[in-house]
């Protein structure tokens, strides 16, 4: 049995391009990764089966597990069941069942005694979804194309609030509505991204009178930053959530 951490990715920048003759739209964007993640549970079975409760329909796992076996067919994979803890709110841009995608072909990866390389799991998980070859291997990244140039970039401390929306959005029906409104680039400028990545992060700002509180000051020595999820209503909260580049970190809440 494996288990892997699927961490979310937030768009602190995200310009989109126009669309082209795949249907996909050419973007440029920051994506930070986030320790707000999933988890998968992943353990040999008798079939192929991926269990994620709350969310109905067709998961990208099943299509990642596909790929893996199509480009790995000597690697004797065995049929596999995927439980994932759903933690990142679905369908709020945090990249979510891409990271789980991501997550396995990595666990399928380890149970197959690592027969790819990184690189060829990005292949792969291009052919999953767009955000998916992003996942592949979790950390800060200035995103071109339409996801699948990739390049590592470094992020200075920085806090985040994510609240998440009683109801998601389509990234089709997203993508479609800027092109009704016109709200799409003609042309996309990666340098800007680099130079505002490089940019310190603004201090949090608090009202007048106002008493710092505790982690409200910035994040404790050897994180990145961190990120407060806000849940959906009715969904109690798990966690603060702290941005890392090369570790995990989950803290509890007391």
């Amino acid at each position: 049995m494996i288990r892997e951490l699927a961490p979310a990715k937030a768009n602190l920048v995200l310009h989109v391009g126009p669309r082209r003759p795949d249907g996909l739209h050419e973007l440029c964007s920051l994506f930070a990764s986030l320790d707000l993640a999933d988890e998968l549970e992943v353990d040999p079975a008798e079939r192929d089966e991926v269990v994620c409760e709350g969310v109905a329909g067709p998961n990208l796992v099943s299509a990642a597990l596909d790929g893996f076996r199509a480009a790995a067919p000597d690697a004797g994979l065995p049929p596999l069941r995927v439980a994932i803890e759903k933690r990142i709110p679905v369908a709020a841009g945090l990249g979510g069942g891409s990271a789980d995608a991501a997550a396995a072909l990595r666990a399928a990866n380890a149970l197959s005694g690592s027969p790819l390389a990184a690189s060829e799991l990005r292949a792969i998980a291009e052919r999953v979804g767009a955000d998916v070859a992003s996942q592949v291997e979790p950390r800060h990244w200035l995103v071109t194309g339409a996801g699948e140039r990739l390049e590592p970039i470094a992020l200075p401390p920085i806090t985040l609030v994510l609240v998440a929306a009683r109801e998601g959005l389509g990234t089709g029906a997203v993508y479609a509505e800027a092109d009704r409104i016109g709200a799409t680039r003609a042309t996309l400028d990666p340098d800007a991204l680099r130079t505002r990545a490089a940019l310190p992060a603004a201090p949090a700002r608090r009202g007048h009178g106002e008493r710092p509180r505790a982690g409200s000051a910035g994040p404790p020595a050897g994180a990145r930053g961190h990120a407060r999820a806000a849940p959906r209503r009715g969904r109690p909260g798990r966690a603060d959530h702290r941005i890392g580049t090369d570790r995990i970190r989950r803290v509890r809440r007391p």
